[in-house]
């Protein structure tokens, strides 16, 4: 599809109208609502996150460290040499993989009867 502007001209020449509210501040603005004992929307969503993390809610726990303590920077640099080439896996041999995984070598022998995917003797579903 073609460019319906001239190189160099912006599709939206006036800007955002200045009236207009960002998803930010509308999240601000809410988070600074007060209940009837005067604490904050934005501190009871706190307490009830470090409550969720106490009681062992892992991904409540990793959100408070990363805002506490800063994330875990992504230091992993991935480079690969020469061309790959993606060699499709039938359902067969992914079940196998799985069970394999899951269940130790040979666990996922497909070739057995059919419908018998984790080699058990049970048909699967």
């Amino acid at each position: 599809m073609a460019n319906p502007w001239p190189k160099g001209t912006s599709g939206n020449p006036q800007g955002r109208p200045r009236n207009s509210q960002t998803w930010s501040a509308v999240l601000k603005r809410v988070g600074r609502e007060k209940d009837e004992s005067g604490v904050t929307r934005k501190i009871r969503v706190a307490r009830q996150m470090y409550d969720q993390a106490e009681g062992g809610d892992r991904l409540a726990f990793m959100a408070i460290a990363d805002r506490e303590d800063g994330a875990v920077p992504n230091t992993s640099n991935v480079t690969m040499a020469g061309a790959f080439t993606f060699v499709p896996w039938s359902d067969d041999e992914v079940v196998d993989g799985i069970a394999e995984a899951a269940l130790g070598p040979g666990a996922g022998d497909s070739a057995g009867a059919e419908g018998d995917m984790l080699g058990d003797g049970a048909p699967l579903g």
